[in-house]
């Protein structure tokens, strides 16, 4: 129910027209999407030990681009930034180490509505041994990314319900 929500709230409906493979990862065409380059949205849901995140961005903001990687440069940059949102999530959700939380990647897609604009979607699976709740969650995008000029996250855990603007790194949320 809550992982439904986190879909109506932070991430609109998307029509799907065509659908490509690239190492492992989806490339969805889909029709008319408005974004804004440098902004993203991310959401955070935890019921009980076991959640999910969902994070939409430009693709732009990751790559540089948002054609169609032709060049070798240039697939070798989508597969770089691929790799570090794939590898390195966890250190750009922080959660506290005591909580052994996993951050585990689900399927990272590619959705592109022409040659010109193009955004990615990533889904994480998290499990924690101890509840976040009472704690700090700390954002560090930026370092990964330094195109990203905002994230709007929204978190909910269990009966929390937060947001928060991540515009820069070290960005750090208390749990309660």
């Amino acid at each position: 129910m809550k992982t439904m929500f986190i879909y109506i709230l932070v991430i609109p409906l998307v029509v799907f027209t065509k659908i490509e493979h690239v190492k492992g990862h989806v490339i969805q065409y889909k029709k008319q999407r408005v974004h804004d380059h440098g902004s993203g949205a991310l959401g955070l849901v935890i019921e009980g030990l076991k959640g999910n995140i969902e994070f939409e961005i430009p693709c732009e903001s990751i790559f540089g681009f948002e054609y169609a990687a032709k060049s070798d440069k240039d697939k070798a940059k989508r597969d770089g930034a691929l790799a570090i949102l794939e590898n390195k999530i966890s250190e750009m959700i922080i959660f506290d180490g005591e909580l052994n939380c996993k951050i585990i990647k689900e399927k990272i897609n590619i959705l592109s509505e022409s040659s010109k604009h193009s955004d990615l979607t990533a889904n994480y699976a998290v499990s924690c041994d101890k509840s976040p709740l009472g704690t700090e969650i700390v954002f560090n995008f930026h370092d990964k990314f330094p195109m990203i000029k905002k994230i709007k996250v929204s978190i909910i855990i269990d009966n929390l319900q937060k947001s928060v603007k991540v515009d820069k790194s070290n960005i750090r949320q208390l749990l309660k």
